[in-house]
């Protein structure tokens, strides 16, 4: 198979500085969420355990986490339109939690909001209808008080809802190899590399800000060889606070959905603007270039 690359780098910039570019010369590999899929048919509980753990951005620093099932986010969960989803959520971390489905079309009693708290020890165990159309979706901490910093440090996963029409499509559709989830984040590390959430008055105001952009859990920019052809991305902004706009470095982006699913049509555009838990999918044609480049700006918070 022919392969080429595909890259997501990234650029900070503060409107009165400029722009900070990140090397393009040491791009790390693209993680890949762990996957459970269930769209054949579902066995048993899908258990998801809240965890505390380390987690190597990249950097060689090991720093404190959260995650679902592993030390830093958790797993994406491929599941079919009309199931219904057995879960198991147990807090593992020392201190109160929630999980809750962010872009689902569900009733409060298994939303997963503040009014439903789990304790430390404790498992919540709500049976989640999917009635929605095909769509990227994502969980994540809803805790009262405690939301961004459980979700900064790592507690969110996603979930993609398929249905009849989306699996007959023709799309990419073969996950690790022309369909990629990517997590975006922004963090704040200190000189030591370690993680850093420390609150001022403008992140208590318009929320936490941080300099590095973190796909999947690694510092960008990562590269991921690719076949040639259409790629998909399903793309995810999961920063606290902060905005993203995305653009290619060659040729449009190729929007085929958003949070609410399938477009009537593909969408050209140059750019996107992603605020905090948007979805977004688009098309990549490797087809022509060698390589391409997924660039994510936004601002710093002065």
């Amino acid at each position: 198979m022919n392969r080429r690359q595909f890259l997501i780098a990234s650029s900070a910039s503060v409107s009165a500085l400029g722009t900070i570019g990140m090397t393009q010369a040491a791009a790390r590999p693209l993680p890949l969420l762990p996957m459970t899929d269930v769209t054949g048919g579902i066995d048993e509980r899908i258990v998801l355990g809240l965890t505390a753990g380390t987690h190597d951005f990249g950097n060689g620093a090991q720093s404190e986490t959260l995650g679902i099932n592993q030390g830093y986010l958790g797993p994406l969960i491929r599941v079919k339109q009309g199931q219904t989803l057995p879960i198991d959520v147990v807090n593992g971390i020392d201190a109160p939690s929630t999980l809750h489905w962010h872009g689902l079309h569900i009733n409060g009693d298994v939303d997963g909001g503040p009014h439903q708290e789990i304790a430390p020890g404790e498992t919540w165990s709500p049976d989640v209808p999917i009635a929605q159309v095909a769509s990227t979706n994502w969980f994540h901490s809803h805790q009262h008080g405690r939301t961004a910093s459980q979700v900064y440090r790592g507690m969110a996963g996603v979930m993609v809802i398929e249905d009849d029409a989306s699996l007959a499509a023709d799309l990419p559709k073969t996950y690790g190899v022309d369909d990629f989830t990517l997590v975006l984040q922004d963090k704040q590390f200190n000189a030591s590399g370690l993680l850093e959430y420390n609150l001022t008055a403008a992140a208590l105001e318009d929320g936490y800000i941080g300099e590095t952009l973190v796909v999947n859990g690694a510092i960008a920019p990562v590269a991921q060889s690719v076949p040639k052809g259409l790629v998909r991305l399903r793309i995810l902004n999961a920063c606290n606070g902060n905005f993203l706009t995305l653009s290619m470095a060659s040729g449009p982006l190729n929007v085929i959905a958003s949070d609410g699913g399938f477009l009537s049509s593909t969408v050209q555009t140059d750019t996107i603007e992603m605020s905090p838990g948007e979805r977004y999918e688009i098309l990549v044609d490797m087809a022509q270039v060698a390589s391409n480049d997924l660039m994510v700006t936004y601002s710093l918070a002065e």
